[in-house]
């Protein structure tokens, strides 16, 4: 192998290994604090008007006893609270409400939702726990800011007060067409209050949200309130790296769809945007939790932030929104469930472009054909092994005629290396490689054996390829479906987990995924059938090794990845050999040969070159000025 062909081998791998480092655990940062005392992207205040303040209240000591403590907070919420003074004291409770699909749990202090999950007969963790979109934490947040006109203007927080539960029950369950909906309202005095409405159907994974200041039209100072929604993400899979990196919270501006993820938020953790803003989503790897702006009452800002917290495995990244709303927007909608292609897009508001499936051709082509043929196959067989087995059967029967046409061309191009002019060429000229490579190319013209005509079949069949890349890691459909011995087709299957080792665990993973191995050396069978069907081409040295770095690279890459992937990425090859052997019993290479002979004899007395003989010889020539040019210095 020549020293440029080493140098190239080298790069590629260091390229490699330089992006599995990059994006094997994102820089963590420390969490976020979210500042909930500036409304200024709402704000219409005047200069000669006081100064807004705060409703975070002072810290007691805790020396003081306990009578004491109680009389001074609750002195100190009066006096800070304003008009909702009333609502300063009050007594925590729980409430639930139950659907097919959902259970909610709020708390009366704040009126706001404190934990969601799904029903356990649809979704689990991958420890076959209580799957929870959000869990009851300390650090979460759920509050309506807003200003209020009193002895002074006074920034509110709706997290400070206390709730009753106007209508409704605890523990509600919801089945079918029911509709049902829990009502909290604070109480600001003389009939006056803020009322914070939930409404549930028994089916579905959304819910309505109303907030209604009722009697306060006088007392409101700005036509906006803002919305603080903080959610340390739980972790509901067995690869808490790949959810990092698939953890996103998303926004749709208009009609572009943006959002900050494990490749952009540690550089740039922060975003604000402004205009005709539809939803916000905290997205996990699987599951979401959107909030959609109410029909065309678009939200007014949002900011935006995303960060990992240090040392907490069991939290994936903690999401924060701050969301300005206008006063009069009826309902805000939220969903809760899972990223599914067809739950997200019967809301026609681009939901499902939260879902990545690719870019270009390779989106429509999982839009359109993967994803709709997925979804029958799955009404009619129960194992997704089996299900995968017959998407590339399928696949492969659509693409047999490119395979075909590829397969005739590379037998082509063997037959013409063994005729006795291209050996004649090879025996004159080898010590000139440069000569040697013009005077293939010209018997290549003459016999009508093009190096490139199989390229161009193959390249059709990658779009496919590529877009099973996208669609397996990230369908919900295989989550914790197993087949053979992978439990779980959408995450890794293991073998062996070895633990930690320097080095391996970036570049390779702890562990020794099976299909992944099979996959690979299903590649290395696959490329030595082509070589021996399309024959020593290749006269650079060390080259013909060169297509095996390919299954290495490969191997370290998806052994992190969906088993589903690999396991279709093995079929396919496994395919494609069987393929190749039952071809060559109906190619007679006899019969290419007169082909070539017979093109020989009609193309006789044609000088005009292809273009291909042009590059090289134009590429030679450039080579030879160089040299030309070295010898002079």
């Amino acid at each position: 192998m020549d020293r440029n062909s080493l140098i190239g081998i080298l790069l590629i791998v260091a390229i490699f290994v330089t992006w599995s480092i990059v994006t094997s655990d994102p820089e963590k940062n420390k969490p976020l604090t979210v500042q909930t005392d500036s409304l200024s992207s709402i704000q219409d205040s005047q200069p000669d008007e006081p100064q807004a303040k705060t409703a975070a209240l002072p810290v007691i000591p805790d020396s003081l006893p306990d009578s004491v403590k109680a009389k001074l907070n609750a002195e100190l919420a009066q006096n800070e609270l304003g008009v909702f003074a009333a609502a300063s004291a009050g007594e925590e409770k729980l409430i639930t409400m139950t659907t097919e699909k959902l259970k909610a749990q709020f708390s009366t202090k704040g009126g706001k939702l404190v934990a969601l999950s799904l029903n356990e007969k649809d979704y689990v963790t991958y420890q076959k726990n209580e799957l929870f979109i959000q869990k009851n934490d300390p650090e979460n947040e759920f509050s309506i800011v807003f200003r209020a006109r009193g002895d002074a203007i006074k920034t509110l927080n709706s997290s400070d007060m206390f709730f009753t539960l106007a209508e409704g029950t605890d523990n509600m369950k919801l089945t079918g067409d029911q509709t049902a909906a829990l009502v909290f309202r604070a109480s600001a005095g003389e009939g006056r209050y803020m009322e914070l409405k939930y409404t549930f159907r028994g089916t579905g994974y959304d819910y309505d949200l109303n907030v209604n200041f009722v009697g306060m039209d006088d007392v409101l100072k700005d036509k906006s309130w803002e919305l603080v929604w903080v959610n340390n993400i739980p972790v509901t899979e067995k690869n808490v790296g790949e959810i990092r990196k698939k953890a996103s919270i998303f926004y749709r501006e208009g009609d572009d769809v943006n959002s900050l993820n494990a490749m952009t938020a540690e550089l740039q953790n922060y975003k604000a945007s402004q205009g005709k803003l539809d939803y916000v989503s905290f997205n996990s790897q699987f599951f979401a939790q959107t909030l959609l702006a109410g029909p065309s009452k678009p939200f007014t800002f949002i900011d935006v932030k995303m960060v990992q917290p240090i040392d907490d495995d069991s939290v994936v990244k903690r999401m924060e929104a701050r969301i300005g709303v206008n006063r009069d927007t009826t309902t805000l909608k939220f969903y809760a469930g899972p990223l599914e292609y067809y739950s997200l897009k019967k809301y026609d508001r681009r939901l499902d472009r939260m879902l990545n499936l690719g870019w270009g051709p390779l989106k429509w082509i999982n839009a359109w054909v993967i994803i709709p043929v997925f979804k029958v196959l799955e009404n009619v067989v129960g194992n997704y092994g089996v299900i995968i087995l017959i998407l590339a059967l399928m696949i492969k029967l659509i693409t047999l005629p490119f395979t075909h046409k590829t397969y005739l061309s590379m037998a082509k191009m063997r037959i013409a290396n063994t005729t006795p002019e291209m050996k004649a060429l090879e025996e004159k000229n080898k010590d000139d490689q440069t000569k040697l490579s013009q005077e293939k190319m010209a018997l290549y013209r003459k016999l009508g054996a093009n190096p490139l005509g199989g390229c161009v079949p193959a390249i059709l069949q990658y779009p496919i390829l590529i877009s099973m890349f996208f669609f397996f890691p990230q369908s919900i459909e295989l989550r914790q479906q197993g087949f053979l011995w992978a439990e779980d087709l959408s995450t890794y299957d293991s073998i062996w987990d070895f633990g930690f080792v320097p080095l391996v665990n970036t570049v390779y993973g702890d562990h020794v995924s099976l299909w992944t191995l099979l996959m690979t050396v299903s590649i290395f069978i696959y490329t030595w059938v082509n070589q021996k069907v399309q024959g020593a081409m290749n006269t650079t040295p060390g080259m013909q090794y060169f297509p095996y770095i390919m299954p290495f690279l490969l191997l370290g890459f998806l052994n992190n990845y969906s088993a589903g992937l690999s396991y279709y990425y093995f079929l396919s090859n496994i395919l494609s050999i069987a393929q190749n052997h039952f071809t060559k019993y109906f190619v007679d290479d006899n019969k290419i040969l007169d082909q070539l002979r017979e093109f020989e004899k009609k193309k006789a007395g044609s000088t005009k070159k292809g273009w291909m003989e042009k590059m090289v010889e134009t590429q030679q020539k450039k080579q030879k000025e160089i040299m030309e040019s070295k010898k002079r210095k």
